[in-house]
């Protein structure tokens, strides 16, 4: 090993090299005879390898039914491009992928598939679902009916963890269950869904559509925010939608947020 390069810097080089970037690395590497018949490059081209494919097949479980859109060969194509561009950051595989979806908006070849990097995005949310906690726990009536009636327009309730919220103005809902079941349907892509996620006991995780207004409440409500600001922003009567959603557990607390 060259005596010029540090060990943190030799491990930099290494780890720029396996992303496909420029970095010259083989004087560094000592002869061995168990590989003698190969040479320098054809040995670390052996790293290369197994480093992209074990980040393309990452991206593959998170983004199974992308790939059925696009096909293997494409998704393959589009997973080693930005895998280059987008080492993992950290050595736990499953969590890479994120920012995956976004990126597919930069392709051209994509075009033709405009709600592509939506539905992409859904299955990274799907998959963010499947790993999050699961509560049962009953909703705190009690405390609920202790809170003065002046009081209430403080309260900001909160969503249950194995919930997730997105929206598209693709309809990104329908091409998952479309893909899912295996079946070619015919559908009007271009019909905006807002989805509510929930995660199962099973870690499965159900697609609930909800209706524009409700879904907007939902996200006042992720964004902690009282009943008096949503009452307020939103021109509506907020107790429509919180009895609906703590009935179906959705909302699971609430906290006062006083002035």
């Amino acid at each position: 090993m060259a005596a010029n390069l540090s060990l943190s810097e030799l491990q930099h080089a290494f780890a720029e090299w396996l992303s496909g970037k420029e970095s010259e690395l083989t004087p560094h590497i000592k002869s061995h005879p168990l590989a003698a018949q190969l040479s320098p490059q054809q040995r670390m081209q052996i790293y290369q390898n197994n480093y992209l494919v074990s980040c393309t097949d990452a991206l593959k479980a998170t983004y199974p039914l992308t790939q059925q859109l696009v096909g293997n060969e494409c998704f393959t194509q589009l997973a080693r491009q930005w895998i280059k561009l987008y080492p993992p950051a950290s050595g736990n595989i499953i969590e890479y992928g994120e920012g995956f979806a976004p990126w597919l908006t930069s392709q051209e070849r994509l075009e033709s598939l405009p709600y592509l990097a939506d539905f992409a995005a859904l299955e990274w949310r799907v998959e963010q679902t499947c790993h999050a906690e699961l509560n049962e726990s009953p909703f705190p009536f009690t405390e609920l009916a202790e809170v003065d009636e002046c009081r209430f327009g403080l309260l900001a309730f909160q969503l249950a963890p194995q919930y997730r919220l997105v929206a598209s103005d693709y309809a990104i809902g329908d091409i998952y269950h479309m893909l899912q079941k295996q079946q070619v349907e015919a559908l009007d892509f271009y019909r905006p869904q807002h989805l509510l996620l929930q995660k199962q006991s099973d870690f499965s995780v159900t697609l609930h559509p909800v209706e524009p207004l409700a879904y907007q409440f939902l996200v006042a409500c992720q964004q902690q925010k009282t009943l008096e600001t949503i009452a307020q922003t939103m021109a509506m009567d907020p107790s429509l939608y919180l009895q609906r959603f703590i009935q179906q557990g959705v909302l699971s607390r609430f906290v006062c947020k006083e002035v």
